[in-house]
């Protein structure tokens, strides 16, 4: 049993009826969402009357931050004829989800955390740079209608890295993992109560990174016109393999994505526990080795996406996992 609350200024509530909790290394914005059902109707009165969108909250499972932002919904309703209240919390960075740049912006030769810090200076937002990715930018132009966080993403995809919400709220600009030391595992029989493997080929790629526009002629081969190597292969639903390409103009985009097309694929593992075997919460980044004979998996995996879910029913955590 885990000790699960959500806390704001005005109160506090443990153990909902139900409640989970999205991660991901691919979006800005986490979110968590609790059920309350079963329980005393005057608590859950003044919980609704205490609740007001937009507030501080946070969520806790055995007193380790779990996920920090605002209340982003109070839903009272029905379920199975019994009164029920749906809370939900978003983290701070939702707020530049559809969030539009508000003007042009022209950058040469910058970072990507000084342009990340250029576009969310007007939101209470701290921004967390653990990259050790210096380098700059040639160049890179922001229009007025473009949303913050198609911007952002963009420019993680260019610059390899990743940009994603903290636990603590603020937003992550961190390199991929790469160490294999961890002590935590997932063992079939122990910890494991199912695996997947999702393969998913893809006629089109969703996003192919347009970066300096240079003369092109028929003898370049499309090695030449794709002008930084390719980050590591993207896995699964909704994941972009990418590569940084110059063209003269997009109307090539659609040439250059027949000629990038792959298959991706997800490996997902589904734990009967929200904590890792070194006793923390799964998180987002970070390795874990997993392990099954059946499948002779024995090796060091990097956890991009999480979904941890839990109540009267019992606790499951579900890992996207991608080689390291």
């Amino acid at each position: 049993m885990y000790k699960i609350e959500l806390r704001t200024s005005a109160v506090s509530m443990f153990n909902f009826t139900d409640f989970h909790i999205q991660k991901s290394v691919y979006q800005l914005a986490n979110t968590g969402t609790f059920i309350a059902l079963k329980k005393d109707v005057n608590d859950l009165k003044r919980l609704k009357q205490s609740l007001k969108i937009g507030m501080p909250g946070q969520i806790r499972i055995d007193d380790e931050i779990a996920l920090t932002g605002f209340v982003s919904e109070c839903r009272p309703g029905y379920y199975q004829k019994e009164p029920c209240l749906t809370v939900k919390i978003n983290s701070e960075a939702s707020r530049l989800v559809g969030a539009s740049a508000g003007r042009g912006r022209y950058y040469i030769r910058q970072s990507f955390v000084s342009i990340a810090q250029d576009l969310i200076k007007d939101f209470n937002i701290a921004l967390n740079n653990r990259s050790s990715n210096r380098e700059l930018v040639p160049e890179f132009v922001v229009s007025a209608g473009d949303d913050i966080d198609v911007v952002l993403n963009n420019l993680a995809l260019l610059t390899n890295t990743f940009i994603y919400s903290d636990n603590d709220g603020s937003l992550v600009i961190a390199d991929r993992i790469q160490k294999r030391l961890t002590n935590s595992v997932l063992m079939t029989g122990e910890n494991i109560s199912d695996i997947k493997f999702y393969q998913n080929a893809y006629s089109d790629f969703e996003q192919v990174v347009l970066h300096r526009q240079q003369a092109l002629n028929d003898d370049l081969t499309l090695a030449e016109i794709i002008n930084s190597s390719r980050s590591e292969n993207s896995r699964g639903t909704k994941r972009q393999k990418h590569k940084t390409v110059d063209l003269v103009t997009t109307s090539l985009l659609s040439a250059v994505r027949e000629g990038l097309e792959d298959a991706s694929f997800d490996f997902q593992v589904i734990g009967s526990s929200l904590k890792t075997t070194e006793g923390r919460l799964y998180d987002v980044n970070t390795p874990i080795i997993v392990r099954d004979d059946w499948l002779e998996l024995n090796d060091t995996y990097l956890i991009t996406d999480l979904y941890l879910r839990g109540g009267e029913a019992g606790y499951q955590a579900k890992l996207n996992l991608e080689e390291l």
